[in-house]
């Protein structure tokens, strides 16, 4: 097992620090950059940004890189973390998330009427699917050459694109989602909890009702408005899968062989989801 040490480093918060050795010191800029080169599949240089302040800061005692996965192990904290918060990865996620949720609710209107949303998916459903397209490629190409080594993604993450690999979905695609439950531990821990939750039996018989359960129960779990809010609208999208039987068959292939006991959440994902104060879903 390898093992890097260091003194101090930032809490997993999407903050953009300027890489420079006179501001954080060649010793944290050494042991960030040697990091970098064991988990990123491409090494590129540093991204330059704006120093911006932080409420919190811990210190990290040391980063161990098991056969798979990354654990990071925080002074003063009982669990390690399972990962490493590269925070220039965790912008360009967050901007992904941003991106994906604004197209969101640039349609939410149509899908509030189940007809008119129906006429206009099949009166332009070419140009949505372009849209799509456009939008995956555009979210693809902010973290391309910030994807991690495949042994080195969470256990959860590595069980959801074992799946998503033998279903054949677009890599494009498959990197994305990767990405973001590994670099975004909120939604990662939201994914997780829920599929606690799962009923096999009732997604065998009705798939799209079962998705829009889940969906339902995250809403009702969420205190805060506007994350009530982002699930009930994905949520109206997934009447869309009752037309589209290809797509509905690999959304059934992808629950029914994902192992669940990979997924869901251990004692050190409650430990440290807990510590997340902008993190407000009732614990069950």
């Amino acid at each position: 097992m390898n093992s890097v040490k260091s003194t101090s480093f930032p809490l997993w918060r999407p903050v953009v620090v300027k890489m420079n050795e006179k501001e954080l010191g060649y010793r944290n800029w050494e042991f960030y950059s040697k990091v970098r080169s064991l988990l990123n599949e491409i090494l590129l240089p540093i991204d330059v940004g704006e120093v911006q302040e932080q409420k919190e800061e811990i210190s990290v005692e040391r980063v161990d890189l098991p056969e798979m996965g990354i654990l990071t192990f925080y002074k003063g904290y009982e669990y390690p973390y399972s990962g490493f918060a590269i925070d220039e990865i965790v912008e360009r996620v967050d901007e992904a998330k941003k991106s994906g949720m604004a197209l969101f609710k640039g349609i939410r209107k149509i899908l509030q009427s189940r007809v008119m949303g129906l006429i206009f998916l099949v009166v332009f459903y070419r140009q949505a699917q372009e849209i799509g397209t456009a939008f995956i490629g555009a979210s693809f190409a902010n973290i391309r050459n910030k994807r991690l080594k495949d042994e080195r993604y969470c256990r959860p993450v590595r069980e959801v694109r074992k799946v998503m690999q033998q279903i054949g979905v677009w890599y494009k695609v498959a990197d994305i989602i990767s990405m973001l439950l590994e670099f975004d531990n909120a939604y990662r821990a939201r994914f997780q909890w829920i599929l606690e939750r799962f009923n096999r039996e009732s997604f065998k018989r009705n798939s799209v009702k079962e998705l829009q359960r889940l969906l339902g129960i995250l809403e009702e779990a969420e205190e805060q408005d506007y994350l009530k809010g982002k699930w009930r609208t994905i949520s109206k999208f997934l009447w869309f899968l009752y037309f589209k039987r290809n797509l509905r068959k690999k959304v059934e292939y992808f629950f029914n062989n994902l192992k669940i006991e990979e997924v869901v959440m251990t004692v050190e994902d409650v430990y440290h989801a807990s510590k997340l104060n902008w993190f407000k879903i009732i614990w069950q």
